[in-house]
């Protein structure tokens, strides 16, 4: 199973520094919608790692995709500004919607 990588400059610079070979730099809420429809049209991909700014422009997308297929799973991380907004954990998430349970993080 293969990890993929979606975010800007130097979110994506980073990934691909530290080895990892299927990272995607994106601009704008269109390339990003594009990528993710890609990774998750390839079978071979367990994981996709998201910068959160560009998660929380496409938190609709990314919610239908977790409730319809088991993988990848996708997940948001800070970017190097750091988080805007209120963080967002798509897997307490998922917990919540699938069992009625509310994690406090």
């Amino acid at each position: 199973m293969r990890i993929a990588v979606i975010g800007d400059e130097d979110t994506a610079n980073c990934f691909r520094l530290a080895g990892f070979e299927d990272v995607r730099k994106v601009k704008d809420v269109e390339e990003t919608k594009k990528c993710i429809d890609e990774i998750v049209g390839q079978k071979e991909f367990a994981l996709i790692i998201i910068s959160d700014v560009l998660a929380n422009r496409i938190r609709s997308k990314i919610n239908n995709i977790t409730e319809e297929i088991k993988y990848p799973i996708i997940i948001s991380i800070p970017s190097f500004e750091g988080s805007k907004g209120q963080s967002f954990d798509p897997i307490v998430e998922l917990i919540r919607r699938k069992s009625g349970i509310d994690l406090k993080t």
